[in-house]
């Protein structure tokens, strides 16, 4: 077999065999990947391929590589003594660079079908150097039955390799001596020799060689030779580790059955340490041989192996034991030791006794005691006394067992069982004291009779029972609450009273199993049908709502296993809430009904179990459990009451600080038990008359379970809607064990317009004493609605906004040569920082809404409600500036000209907001501490709110609305009946409906609606200014981008040729220079008989007049140029006439105004090449109309109409 072979055959152990099996046809490529080192020359061998056919064994037909650039490289050589398998060599030098993958297919033909397999090559580094081993040859011993014993590990050959490459480095071990396979295997990737098999009677030692082949290109390999002595003589495998604080000891067994042993040798390592050779002398013979390792014990890793020499050969290592030390005592097969022997443990002359379970005994010496002889044993000067018996418990300790008429440590103290306290009870003393083992069996201090007291507590799905007053040690019966459960029934349940030692009394848990328990589904059907009887309990009489307290006491086990119960009863008690006045206080003074209802909402609230938290929401109560899992934090409560089956905040929030929840050593996390109601109903003072009881206040109560909260440093927050406009309103609390209101404790920090704001050291149940609900507010069902409007609305806006502003980003001069398009417009600029600042008002208006103070803190809120409360300032004075801008466009006309416009615009509009809310801030941060459900600036500071926001707005909003009212007198003029060529008609057109529209938009106008939503027409206005004003940025886009001409040509232009619209007009305007020349020239030639124009200088005064009828020049100057500046031209204000526009026959509107930049000649038209450039007037406004131009009829721009002005809104 050649080498190159062997090679290849070996390199199957460090790459992958890749095997394509079809029908009976079998290809092989070893390896797959192959490598080839970059300059590899010809016959330098890859890899190998079979290729078979497994029926008959023959190689498949015509097997070939497929004919590519990469397997040109490579030839394909059939083997002659193996015809069905070929090896792949290089076929020309390989001078492709290092990391390119040759790859290719090898095919071959089974029954006239190809068959083929891929070939991967990888081009690498040239493999210099072989493996090299650490020792030309090794010795090692063997047993010559190991395998009988599992002793199989013969020794470890290292090699190393010394190139760089991992691929190149990377080596597996080989024995390649047939005769040596039979008995030795070498790991391929650690080097480990191993036996396979037993070596035979008079093999005295085997010697073979180890090879290391390396994986790269091309192969290297290096051998050492290896001699193994085979030895009859065993190594220990009996092993036992013994350990204790400062030492281990490590014993083994004889493994010679008492032959002569001369010693043995202990290779030990100790956690990461070297390995360390201890030898062990033997004195004679021994089972048993013990060595000891000093040092710390605990927490160590000992690695070991034991070989035995008997003075002619060594025996092979012992199989490794592996000890973790993880606390004193017996490690490995320490019962077959004697622990006597291994641990030698008695000490101060104690005597080792061996038991039968290999354990041991120490007989300690006198004054001695202990496990192993080492603790003194203080009995010996016997020190207990009056007849006491001493018992050795340690060292140095002892207990007395002291007769019945002594007590103490050394029995010194006289019993007080002595005097006989227990009657005819026997008396038995415990501690300093006594228990009476009294006649009824029951054992307590006295055997004086004691009671269990009347208890009217207990519940469950049998029903709510009340127990009687019953003498300790008996059990006494109550009749079931629904009857027995079956004919064999008692009918009764019964409860044991018991008593502890100290002669308290207590009632054990009842026995119910007798009576029948009730099912949930009824339950919850009686529910219903309760919340069915009690939705109008205006007019229940006291006895009714006695009894109907009484069923939900029956019903109350199932709230703890049913969350649905759970809302049903709460649904129920919360409706009770609405009972007449005099006939709940009646009742509670009766049946002390309302005590009783409010009990069963605090018990479930203390007894529910629950890992997060639990929230009931109905229409008069809100119940919320809470376990407080965030440590050293505040805790908020807002309550929502459902009305109309939507849930709706009440005006309420309570804030728990920090120390109220960290303040106890009571459990780690507490519960917190929330509960609002809609009326006092429940909280009726006793000593009242029924005319001073106010059933309409809310009330919010809070309680931390198991913690006393009073004088509290840091005090609990309480906010409550007014419950009546321009009354003064105080706080109060409940006072439970006066039942009374009070305000001790409790201090009215602040009165709002429409709250009051409390601060309490402690914990109870709180209520402004007045109603807080206003006579026009809205429903929650119109609240969810407009919420859920302004949302919807805010959203649509936003897109709007995104997409005006890339409208008019995108279309902008790419030269200074060309024509403005949109954004470098006045206007133009105005509306994208408009836009800009109303997308930042909407999108910090959500976040606003979603920054709860209780999820996200106070700071969060604080946050959010200064950038909304900055941005809402800057959309309105950008609405402001939008007025003014077109005030002086379409109203004045006549302007002056002002340098640096935007940026003056722009330090107004972003500045004078800024220091507005500067200015709030400073003065207090509080201002913008609200407790509605928006985070925004907040109206508990009325100077603060009318100053920062609510003047500055409404002066805003009348400054625009007054501009609207003029602009759309000009807008919404009638056309002048004197038009030539045109029908006279008074008629106001859609166009101009549109831009009176477009003007009330980007005004704002529809925030005029804000102040008018009062009293009745709330709901209205409401519905119609959240609309409007939600949509406000959707409708900009519409107007400024959808119904403008020249967004529509620029969008269509980019969509269907890719290009930017450069100028002014329609597309076909300037889509070739010769054809903007052409058009150009004609209009200039022409316009005399087509058009006629104003032209303005910026004071005002007439430069020319291009048409020669002089009949229109004195007497319409002045009008035409305002009639003659429409909404367009104000828009596109920039906007130039290049006169390119090419005129024809049809109906083609085409539109040229705005402010002129460029060069005109005296009659205000652009000069052609034949004209000299007159120098530009930069404030020169030229207005020109083409209107529907028609050959037989000619329009005259001093007699333009508004509603001709309008038409391309």
């Amino acid at each position: 077999m050649s080498a190159s072979r062997v090679l290849l055959q070996l390199t199957v152990v460090i790459y992958h065999t890749y095997i394509l099996v079809e029908g009976n046809a079998q290809i092989t490529v070893t390896p797959f990947p192959a490598l080839i080192f970059h300059g590899a020359v010809q016959n330098v061998p890859v890899l190998s391929v079979t290729a078979t056919d497994t029926d008959t064994g023959q190689p498949l037909q015509s097997v070939a590589l497929t004919n590519s650039r990469d397997s040109d490289y490579f030839k394909l050589i059939q083997q002659p003594r193996v015809p069905n398998e070929w090896i792949l060599k290089v076929k020309k030098t390989i001078d492709k660079p290092v990391g390119y993958v040759f790859t290719f297919s090898v095919y071959g033909y089974y029954n006239q079908t190809p068959q083929d397999r891929r070939i991967q090559i990888n081009v690498t580094e040239e493999n210099e150097h072989a493996p090299s081993f650490e020792q030309q040859e090794y010795t090692f011993v063997a047993l010559r039955n190991g395998l009988d014993y599992n002793l199989t590990d013969i020794g470890t050959v290292k090699a190393v390799d010394a190139d760089t490459e991992i691929y190149n480095k990377q080596f597996h071990y080989h024995i390649l001596d047939p005769h040596a396979e039979r008995y030795f295997l070498v790991d391929l990737e650690t080097g480990l020799i191993e036996m396979t098999g037993n070596i035979p009677a008079g093999v005295s030692n085997v010697t073979f060689s180890v090879t290391a082949i390396d994986g790269g290109s091309p192969q290297r390999l290096n051998t050492t030779d290896v001699t193994v002595i085979i030895t009859d003589l065993r190594p220990p495998d009996v092993f036992c580790v013994a350990v204790e604080e400062s030492i281990a000891r490590v014993c083994w067994k004889d493994p010679t059955n008492g032959s002569y042993v001369m010693k043995y040798e202990l290779l030990f390592k100790m956690d990461d340490q070297n390995a360390t050779t201890v030898p062990v002398r033997v004195e004679g013979v021994k089972d048993e041989t013990c060595s000891i390792v000093t040092g710390n014990q605990l927490g160590r890793n000992y690695t070991f192996s034991v070989r035995v020499f008997n003075g002619l050969e060594w025996s092979p290592e012992s199989l490794q034991r592996k000890v973790t030390i993880e606390k004193k005592g017996l490690y490995g097969s320490c019962p077959d030791f004697s622990n006597c022997s291994v641990w030698e443990p008695c000490q101060n002359k104690g005597e080792c006794l061996v038991n039968q379970d290999m354990s041991y005994t120490c007989n300690c010496s006198k004054g001695w005691g202990g496990v192993n002889c080492t603790d003194v044993d203080l009995c010996a000067s016997a020190p207990c006394r009056n007849g006491g018996t001493c018992v050795f418990t340690g060292d140095r300790n002892y207990t007395c067992n002291c007769p019945d008429t002594h007590y103490g440590d050394r029995c010194d103290k006289i019993s007080p069982c002595v005097q006989s306290p227990c009657g005819k009870g026997h008396c038995v003393q415990k501690g300093e004291g006594h228990v009476c083992n009294c006649p009824d069996g029951i054992v307590r201090i006295s055997c004086e009779e004691v009671f269990c007291e009347i208890d009217d507590s207990f519940y469950d799905k049998t029903g709510w029972y009340t127990w009687p007053r019953t003498k300790a040690g008996d059990t006494t019966q109550v009749l079931c609450r629904h009857g027995p459960n079956s004919i064999f029934s008692t009918g009764y349940a019964s409860r044991y009273c018991n008593v502890d030692v100290n002669g308290t009394t207590f009632w054990d848990i009842p026995n119910t199993s007798q009576c029948l328990e009730l099912q949930t589904e009824d339950v919850s059907q009686n529910l219903r049908n309760l919340a069915t009887l009690t939705k109008d309990a205006s007019g229940l009489r006291s006895e009714e709502i006695a009894n109907i307290t009484s069923t939900l006491e029956e019903y109350f086990f199932f709230s703890f296993e049913n969350i649905e119960i759970a809302k049903e009863m709460t649904m129920v008690v919360g409706n009770l809430l609405d009972a007449n006045e005099t006939v709940m206080i009646e009742s509670n003074f009766k049946n002390h009904s309302s005590e009783r209802l409010l009990w069963l909402l605090e018990e479930y609230s203390k007894r529910v179990n629950t890992t997060g938290e639990i929230v009931i929401e109905t229409e008069n109560i809100n119940l919320q459990v809470v376990n407080h899992t965030v440590p050293d934090t505040s805790y908020s409560y807002t309550p929502q009451l459902e009305q109309n089956n939507i849930k709706r905040k009440g005006g309420i929030n309570l804030k728990l600080p920090a120390e109220a929840l960290t303040s106890s050593d009571a459990e780690e996390f507490p519960r917190i038990r929330l509960m609002t109601f809609r009326s006092s109903s429940f909280f009726i003072p006793e000593e009242a008359p029924p005319q001073e009881v106010v059933m309409k206040q809310w009330v919010v109560s809070a309680v931390v379970q198991d913690r006393k909260l009073e004088n509290l440093t840091t005090p609990v927050e309480i906010t409550v809607k007014n419950i009546e406009d321009g009354v003064n309103h105080s706080c109060a609390y409940w006072d439970i064990k006066n039942r009374t209101w009070s305000d001790e404790g409790v201090v009215t920090l602040e009165r709002g317009q429409n709250y009051t704001k409390c601060l309490s050291y402690h914990l109870t149940s709180f209520a402004i004493l007045l109603d807080p609900s206003p006579d026009h507010a809205l429903s929650a069902e119109h609240e969810q609605i407009l919420t859920y409007i302004s949302y919807i609305g805010c959203g649509i806006s936003m897109l709007g906004l995104i997409l005006t502003l890339i409208t008019y980003s995108i279309f902008r001069p790419r030269s200074a040569s060309m024509s403005r398009c949109l954004n470098r417009e006045k206007s133009g600029k105005i509306l994208m920082n408009l836009c800009a600042s109303m997308l930042l008002l909407n999108a910090f208006f959500f976040l606003g809404s979603e920054t709860s103070l209780s999820l996200s803190g106070d700071g969060m809120c604080k946050a959010a409600a200064i950038l909304l409360h900055y941005f809402l300032l800057t959309t309105l004075t950008w609405m402001l500036v939008e007025a003014i801008n077109m005030y002086q466009a379409l109203i004045t006309v006549f302007t002056k000209y002002s340098g640096f416009f935007m940026l003056k615009r722009c330090i107004f509009a972003w500045g004078a907001p800024a220091l507005i809310v500067i200015a709030t801030v400073a003065i207090s941060v509080d201002n913008y501490k609200t407790t509605t459900e928006l985070c925004f600036l907040s109206q508990g500071n009325p100077l603060a709110f009318y100053i920062a926001l609510l003047g500055p707005a409404c002066l805003i909003l009348l400054i625009n609305f007054a501009v609207f009212i003029m602009v759309s007198r000009v807008i919404l003029k009638p056309k002048f009946h004197g038009q030539v060529g045109r029908n006279a008609s008074d008629s106001v057109t859609p166009a101009q409906i549109r831009g009176a529209f477009t003007v009330m938009t980007l005004l704002g106008v529809t925030w005029v609606f804000g102040p008018f939503a009062i009293n009745e027409a709330k709901v209205v206005v409401n519905y119609i200014f959240t609309v409007l004003n939600s949509l406000q940025g959707f409708l900009i886009f519409v107007f400024r981008c959808c119904f403008n001409p020249e967004v529509r040509m620029a969008w269509v232009m980019l969509i269907k040729t890719g290009k930017f619209k450069r100028r002014k007009g329609p597309a076909t305007a300037y889509t070739s220079d010769s054809t903007s020349s052409k058009s150009e020239s004609k209009l200039n030639g022409s316009v005399n008989d087509t058009m006629k124009s104003n032209v303005y200088n910026s004071l005002g005064k007439q430069r020319n007049v291009l048409n020669n009828d002089k009949n229109l020049v004195s007497k319409n100057t002045n009008m035409q140029a305002k009639t003659s500046k429409d909404l367009h031209g104000y828009f596109d204000d920039t906007q130039r006439h290049r006169g390119r526009e090419k005129r024809s026959g049809s109906s083609e509107n085409t539109r040229l105004y705005g402010r002129n930049y460029d060069n005109y000649d005296r009659n205000g038209f652009h000069s052609n090449g034949n004209h000299q450039r007159r120098s530009s007037d930069q404030n020169a406004i030229t207005t020109i109309y083409t209107g529907q131009y028609n050959g037989g009829v000619k329009r005259h721009s001093g007699l333009i109409s508004h509603q001709d002005e309008f038409t391309r809104l």
